[in-house]
């Protein structure tokens, strides 16, 4: 990661070109402005050294006449999801991770947290609660109990069917359903029939 850093980090007396090539070399369409120091001052694209060379700039300029400007950033200890709001908000691909001292340690890029799939926050309204905090007061803290047995034989009925089962999750359903499908008594499901 920090070699990755440093091949995309570049300071104010890098030239135009300097620039280029690093972001050429580099393939993630950004590159990280630093101080000497090597504290994050702000993001640099081709867009940006575009405008730098439209204004009068040339390839051997230095990257003086950039303007400051505010990046967005993260810093360490962040969430997937708000990476991906962020960048959602903002229309931005790259956000660099900042630690306390203000140093790059990570530039996240998009592919990174759209590649897993978020699954969403679990919510409980009012009506859930009840039946959570009564599974606790009568002690059916199992996959079994009384609203089970009543969930299973409210959903036969709906379906037209004479049972039905309740497992606890999908996983379970289409493997509990391959072992009712499988012809053969050898198979690990044969103790299911």
């Amino acid at each position: 990661m920090a070699d990755e850093i440093r091949e995309s980090s570049v300071t104010r007396s890098a030239s135009i070109r300097e620039a280029l090539q690093r972001l050429d070399r580099a393939g993630r369409g950004v590159l990280l402005l630093t101080d000497e120091a090597g504290r994050f001052q702000r993001t640099v694209t081709d867009g940006d050294i575009r405008r730098l060379l439209l204004s009068g700039g040339t390839l051997d300029d230095t990257l003086m006449g950039l303007p400051s400007l505010e990046s967005v950033v993260l810093h360490e200890g962040f969430t997937r999801q708000g990476a991906l709001e962020l960048m959602n908000q903002h229309s931005i691909n790259h956000l660099p991770v900042l630690d306390a001292q203000g140093r790059v340690v990570r530039l996240l890029d998009r592919k990174e947290v759209d590649e897993q799939i978020l699954l969403s926050s679990p919510h409980l309204g009012e009506y859930e609660r009840e039946f959570v905090e009564e599974a606790f007061r009568t002690n059916w803290i199992a996959p079994l109990g009384p609203n089970v047995d009543a969930f299973e034989r409210e959903l036969a009925e709906y379906v037209g069917v004479r049972h039905a089962a309740a497992v606890s999750s999908g996983t379970a359903a289409i493997h509990w359903r391959w072992c009712f499908s499988v012809s053969s008594a050898a198979t690990p499901c044969s103790a299911l029939r």
